[in-house]
């Protein structure tokens, strides 16, 4: 803490305990793996060692062995449940938002942390930044999970068909919230009052679930990216 380094051993063990203390309190081996990973981040941005060795090594096995648990695959959300989902959607802003974001996450197939870190696009702006072109829109991501070089990518999305065109949605809900710049996809309250943040993955994610509930798909097979893996079983399957 501070300026003072941690010997790399104590830190081993002090790390192999909070683990341990994590999984005692009911947290996941995939929560705890995200946690391991910035420490180890943080660790090698200072030019140290991230904790390893009999301090422990021994107790992270223990850990994922007895508290590992395969992942719930969740399925996609196909085209033809995308349409009845999006209709679906009530017609409050929160609706025009969630409309935007469905249509949005599918065309692009974007993963719900680059939904949610939309920013119009401006100096300044974000690592995802969406522009309006005569196409339709242009999305600019610096980085993505399969990215790990950071070299960047522009997904173009075109106009749809009425009803269902992602440009449209996003440009109604723009409009509905008074958004200029800054995130694209915001909070909004029971009172109808537009965020100045931006949503959260987990918004996105919740606002999938919801739609999916919806027109009586399983919630709990859906998540944030079932919009994703939806354009591509889409793809194929054309």
């Amino acid at each position: 803490h501070g300026a003072r380094p941690w010997d790399d051993d104590a830190l081993s063990g002090t790390v192999a305990a909070y683990l341990a203390a994590g999984a005692r309190s009911g947290l996941s081996v995939r929560t705890l793996n995200r946690r391991l990973s910035a420490i180890r981040a943080e660790r090698r941005d200072a030019g140290r060692a991230g904790p390893g060795g009999p301090a422990f090594d021994p107790v992270w096995a223990g850990i994922r062995r007895r508290h590992g648990r395969p992942a719930r695959k969740k399925r996609a959300l196909v085209a033809a449940e995308l349409k009845r989902a999006v209709k679906a959607c009530p017609d409050t802003l929160a609706g025009v938002r969630d409309r935007a974001i469905l249509l949005v996450g599918f065309a692009a197939a974007l993963r719900r942390s680059e939904l949610a870190a939309l920013e119009l696009d401006a100096p300044g702006a974000g690592p995802a930044r969406l522009a309006f072109v005569g196409q339709g829109m242009e999305i600019s991501l610096d980085r993505s999970k399969a990215d790990q070089e950071g070299r960047g990518a522009m997904i173009a999305v075109p106009h749809g068909t009425r009803g269902l065109c992602p440009v449209a949605a996003t440009e109604r809900w723009l409009r509905a919230a008074a958004i200029v710049e800054g995130p694209v996809f915001r909070p909004v309250n029971r009172g109808g009052r537009v965020g100045a943040a931006a949503i959260t993955g987990r918004t996105v994610a919740e606002v999938v679930k919801a739609a999916a509930g919806r027109v009586g798909l399983p919630a709990e097979a859906i998540s944030g990216h079932s919009l994703r893996a939806g354009l591509v079983t889409s793809a194929l399957e054309n």
